[in-house]
């Protein structure tokens, strides 16, 4: 019968790092979306857009806040799980980006900018899963 590899005190520490950054991820991301759904209104304003698109931004948050929570419980996280919360953030910054550059004329520069730091966030996010991702294995 094989038997697993010994659980190393780098493995668990690995672990420990890739798990408190998918937590951070969920968190802000739930933090994100309880703001657009409770706030449409004033960040609708914010942002000069119809009360809607803040709270349609919000609620499509919702799987994915299940998602990350999902691979962050897993013991280990799930590397699998990682990695699409990884591509997950990577394709919302590309989002970000073709907003901002393709409609430059659509949104407020206030909006712009805050688009843009959401955007650095997660791209943050993203590398460090990645590095946490690159330590658990």
């Amino acid at each position: 019968m094989i038997s697993p590899p010994p659980v190393t005190e780098e493995a668990v520490s690995a672990s420990r790092f890739l798990r408190g950054v998918l937590w951070t991820d969920a968190w802000v991301s739930g933090a994100f979306l309880l703001l657009l759904v409770v706030l449409a209104g004033p960040v609708g304003r914010f942002a000069d857009v119809p009360f809607g698109v803040p709270l349609g931004i919000g609620l499509a948050l919702m799987p994915w806040v299940v998602m990350v929570v999902w691979v962050v419980r897993r013991v280990p996280p799930a590397i699998g799980g990682a990695a699409a919360v990884v591509a997950g953030n990577l394709v919302g910054v590309a989002a970000i980006v073709v907003v901002v550059v393709a409609f430059p004329d659509a949104l407020l520069a206030r909006a712009e900018w805050a688009l843009g730091a959401v955007g650095l966030g997660m791209l943050d996010l993203a590398i460090l899963e990645w590095i946490g991702m690159r330590r658990a294995r």
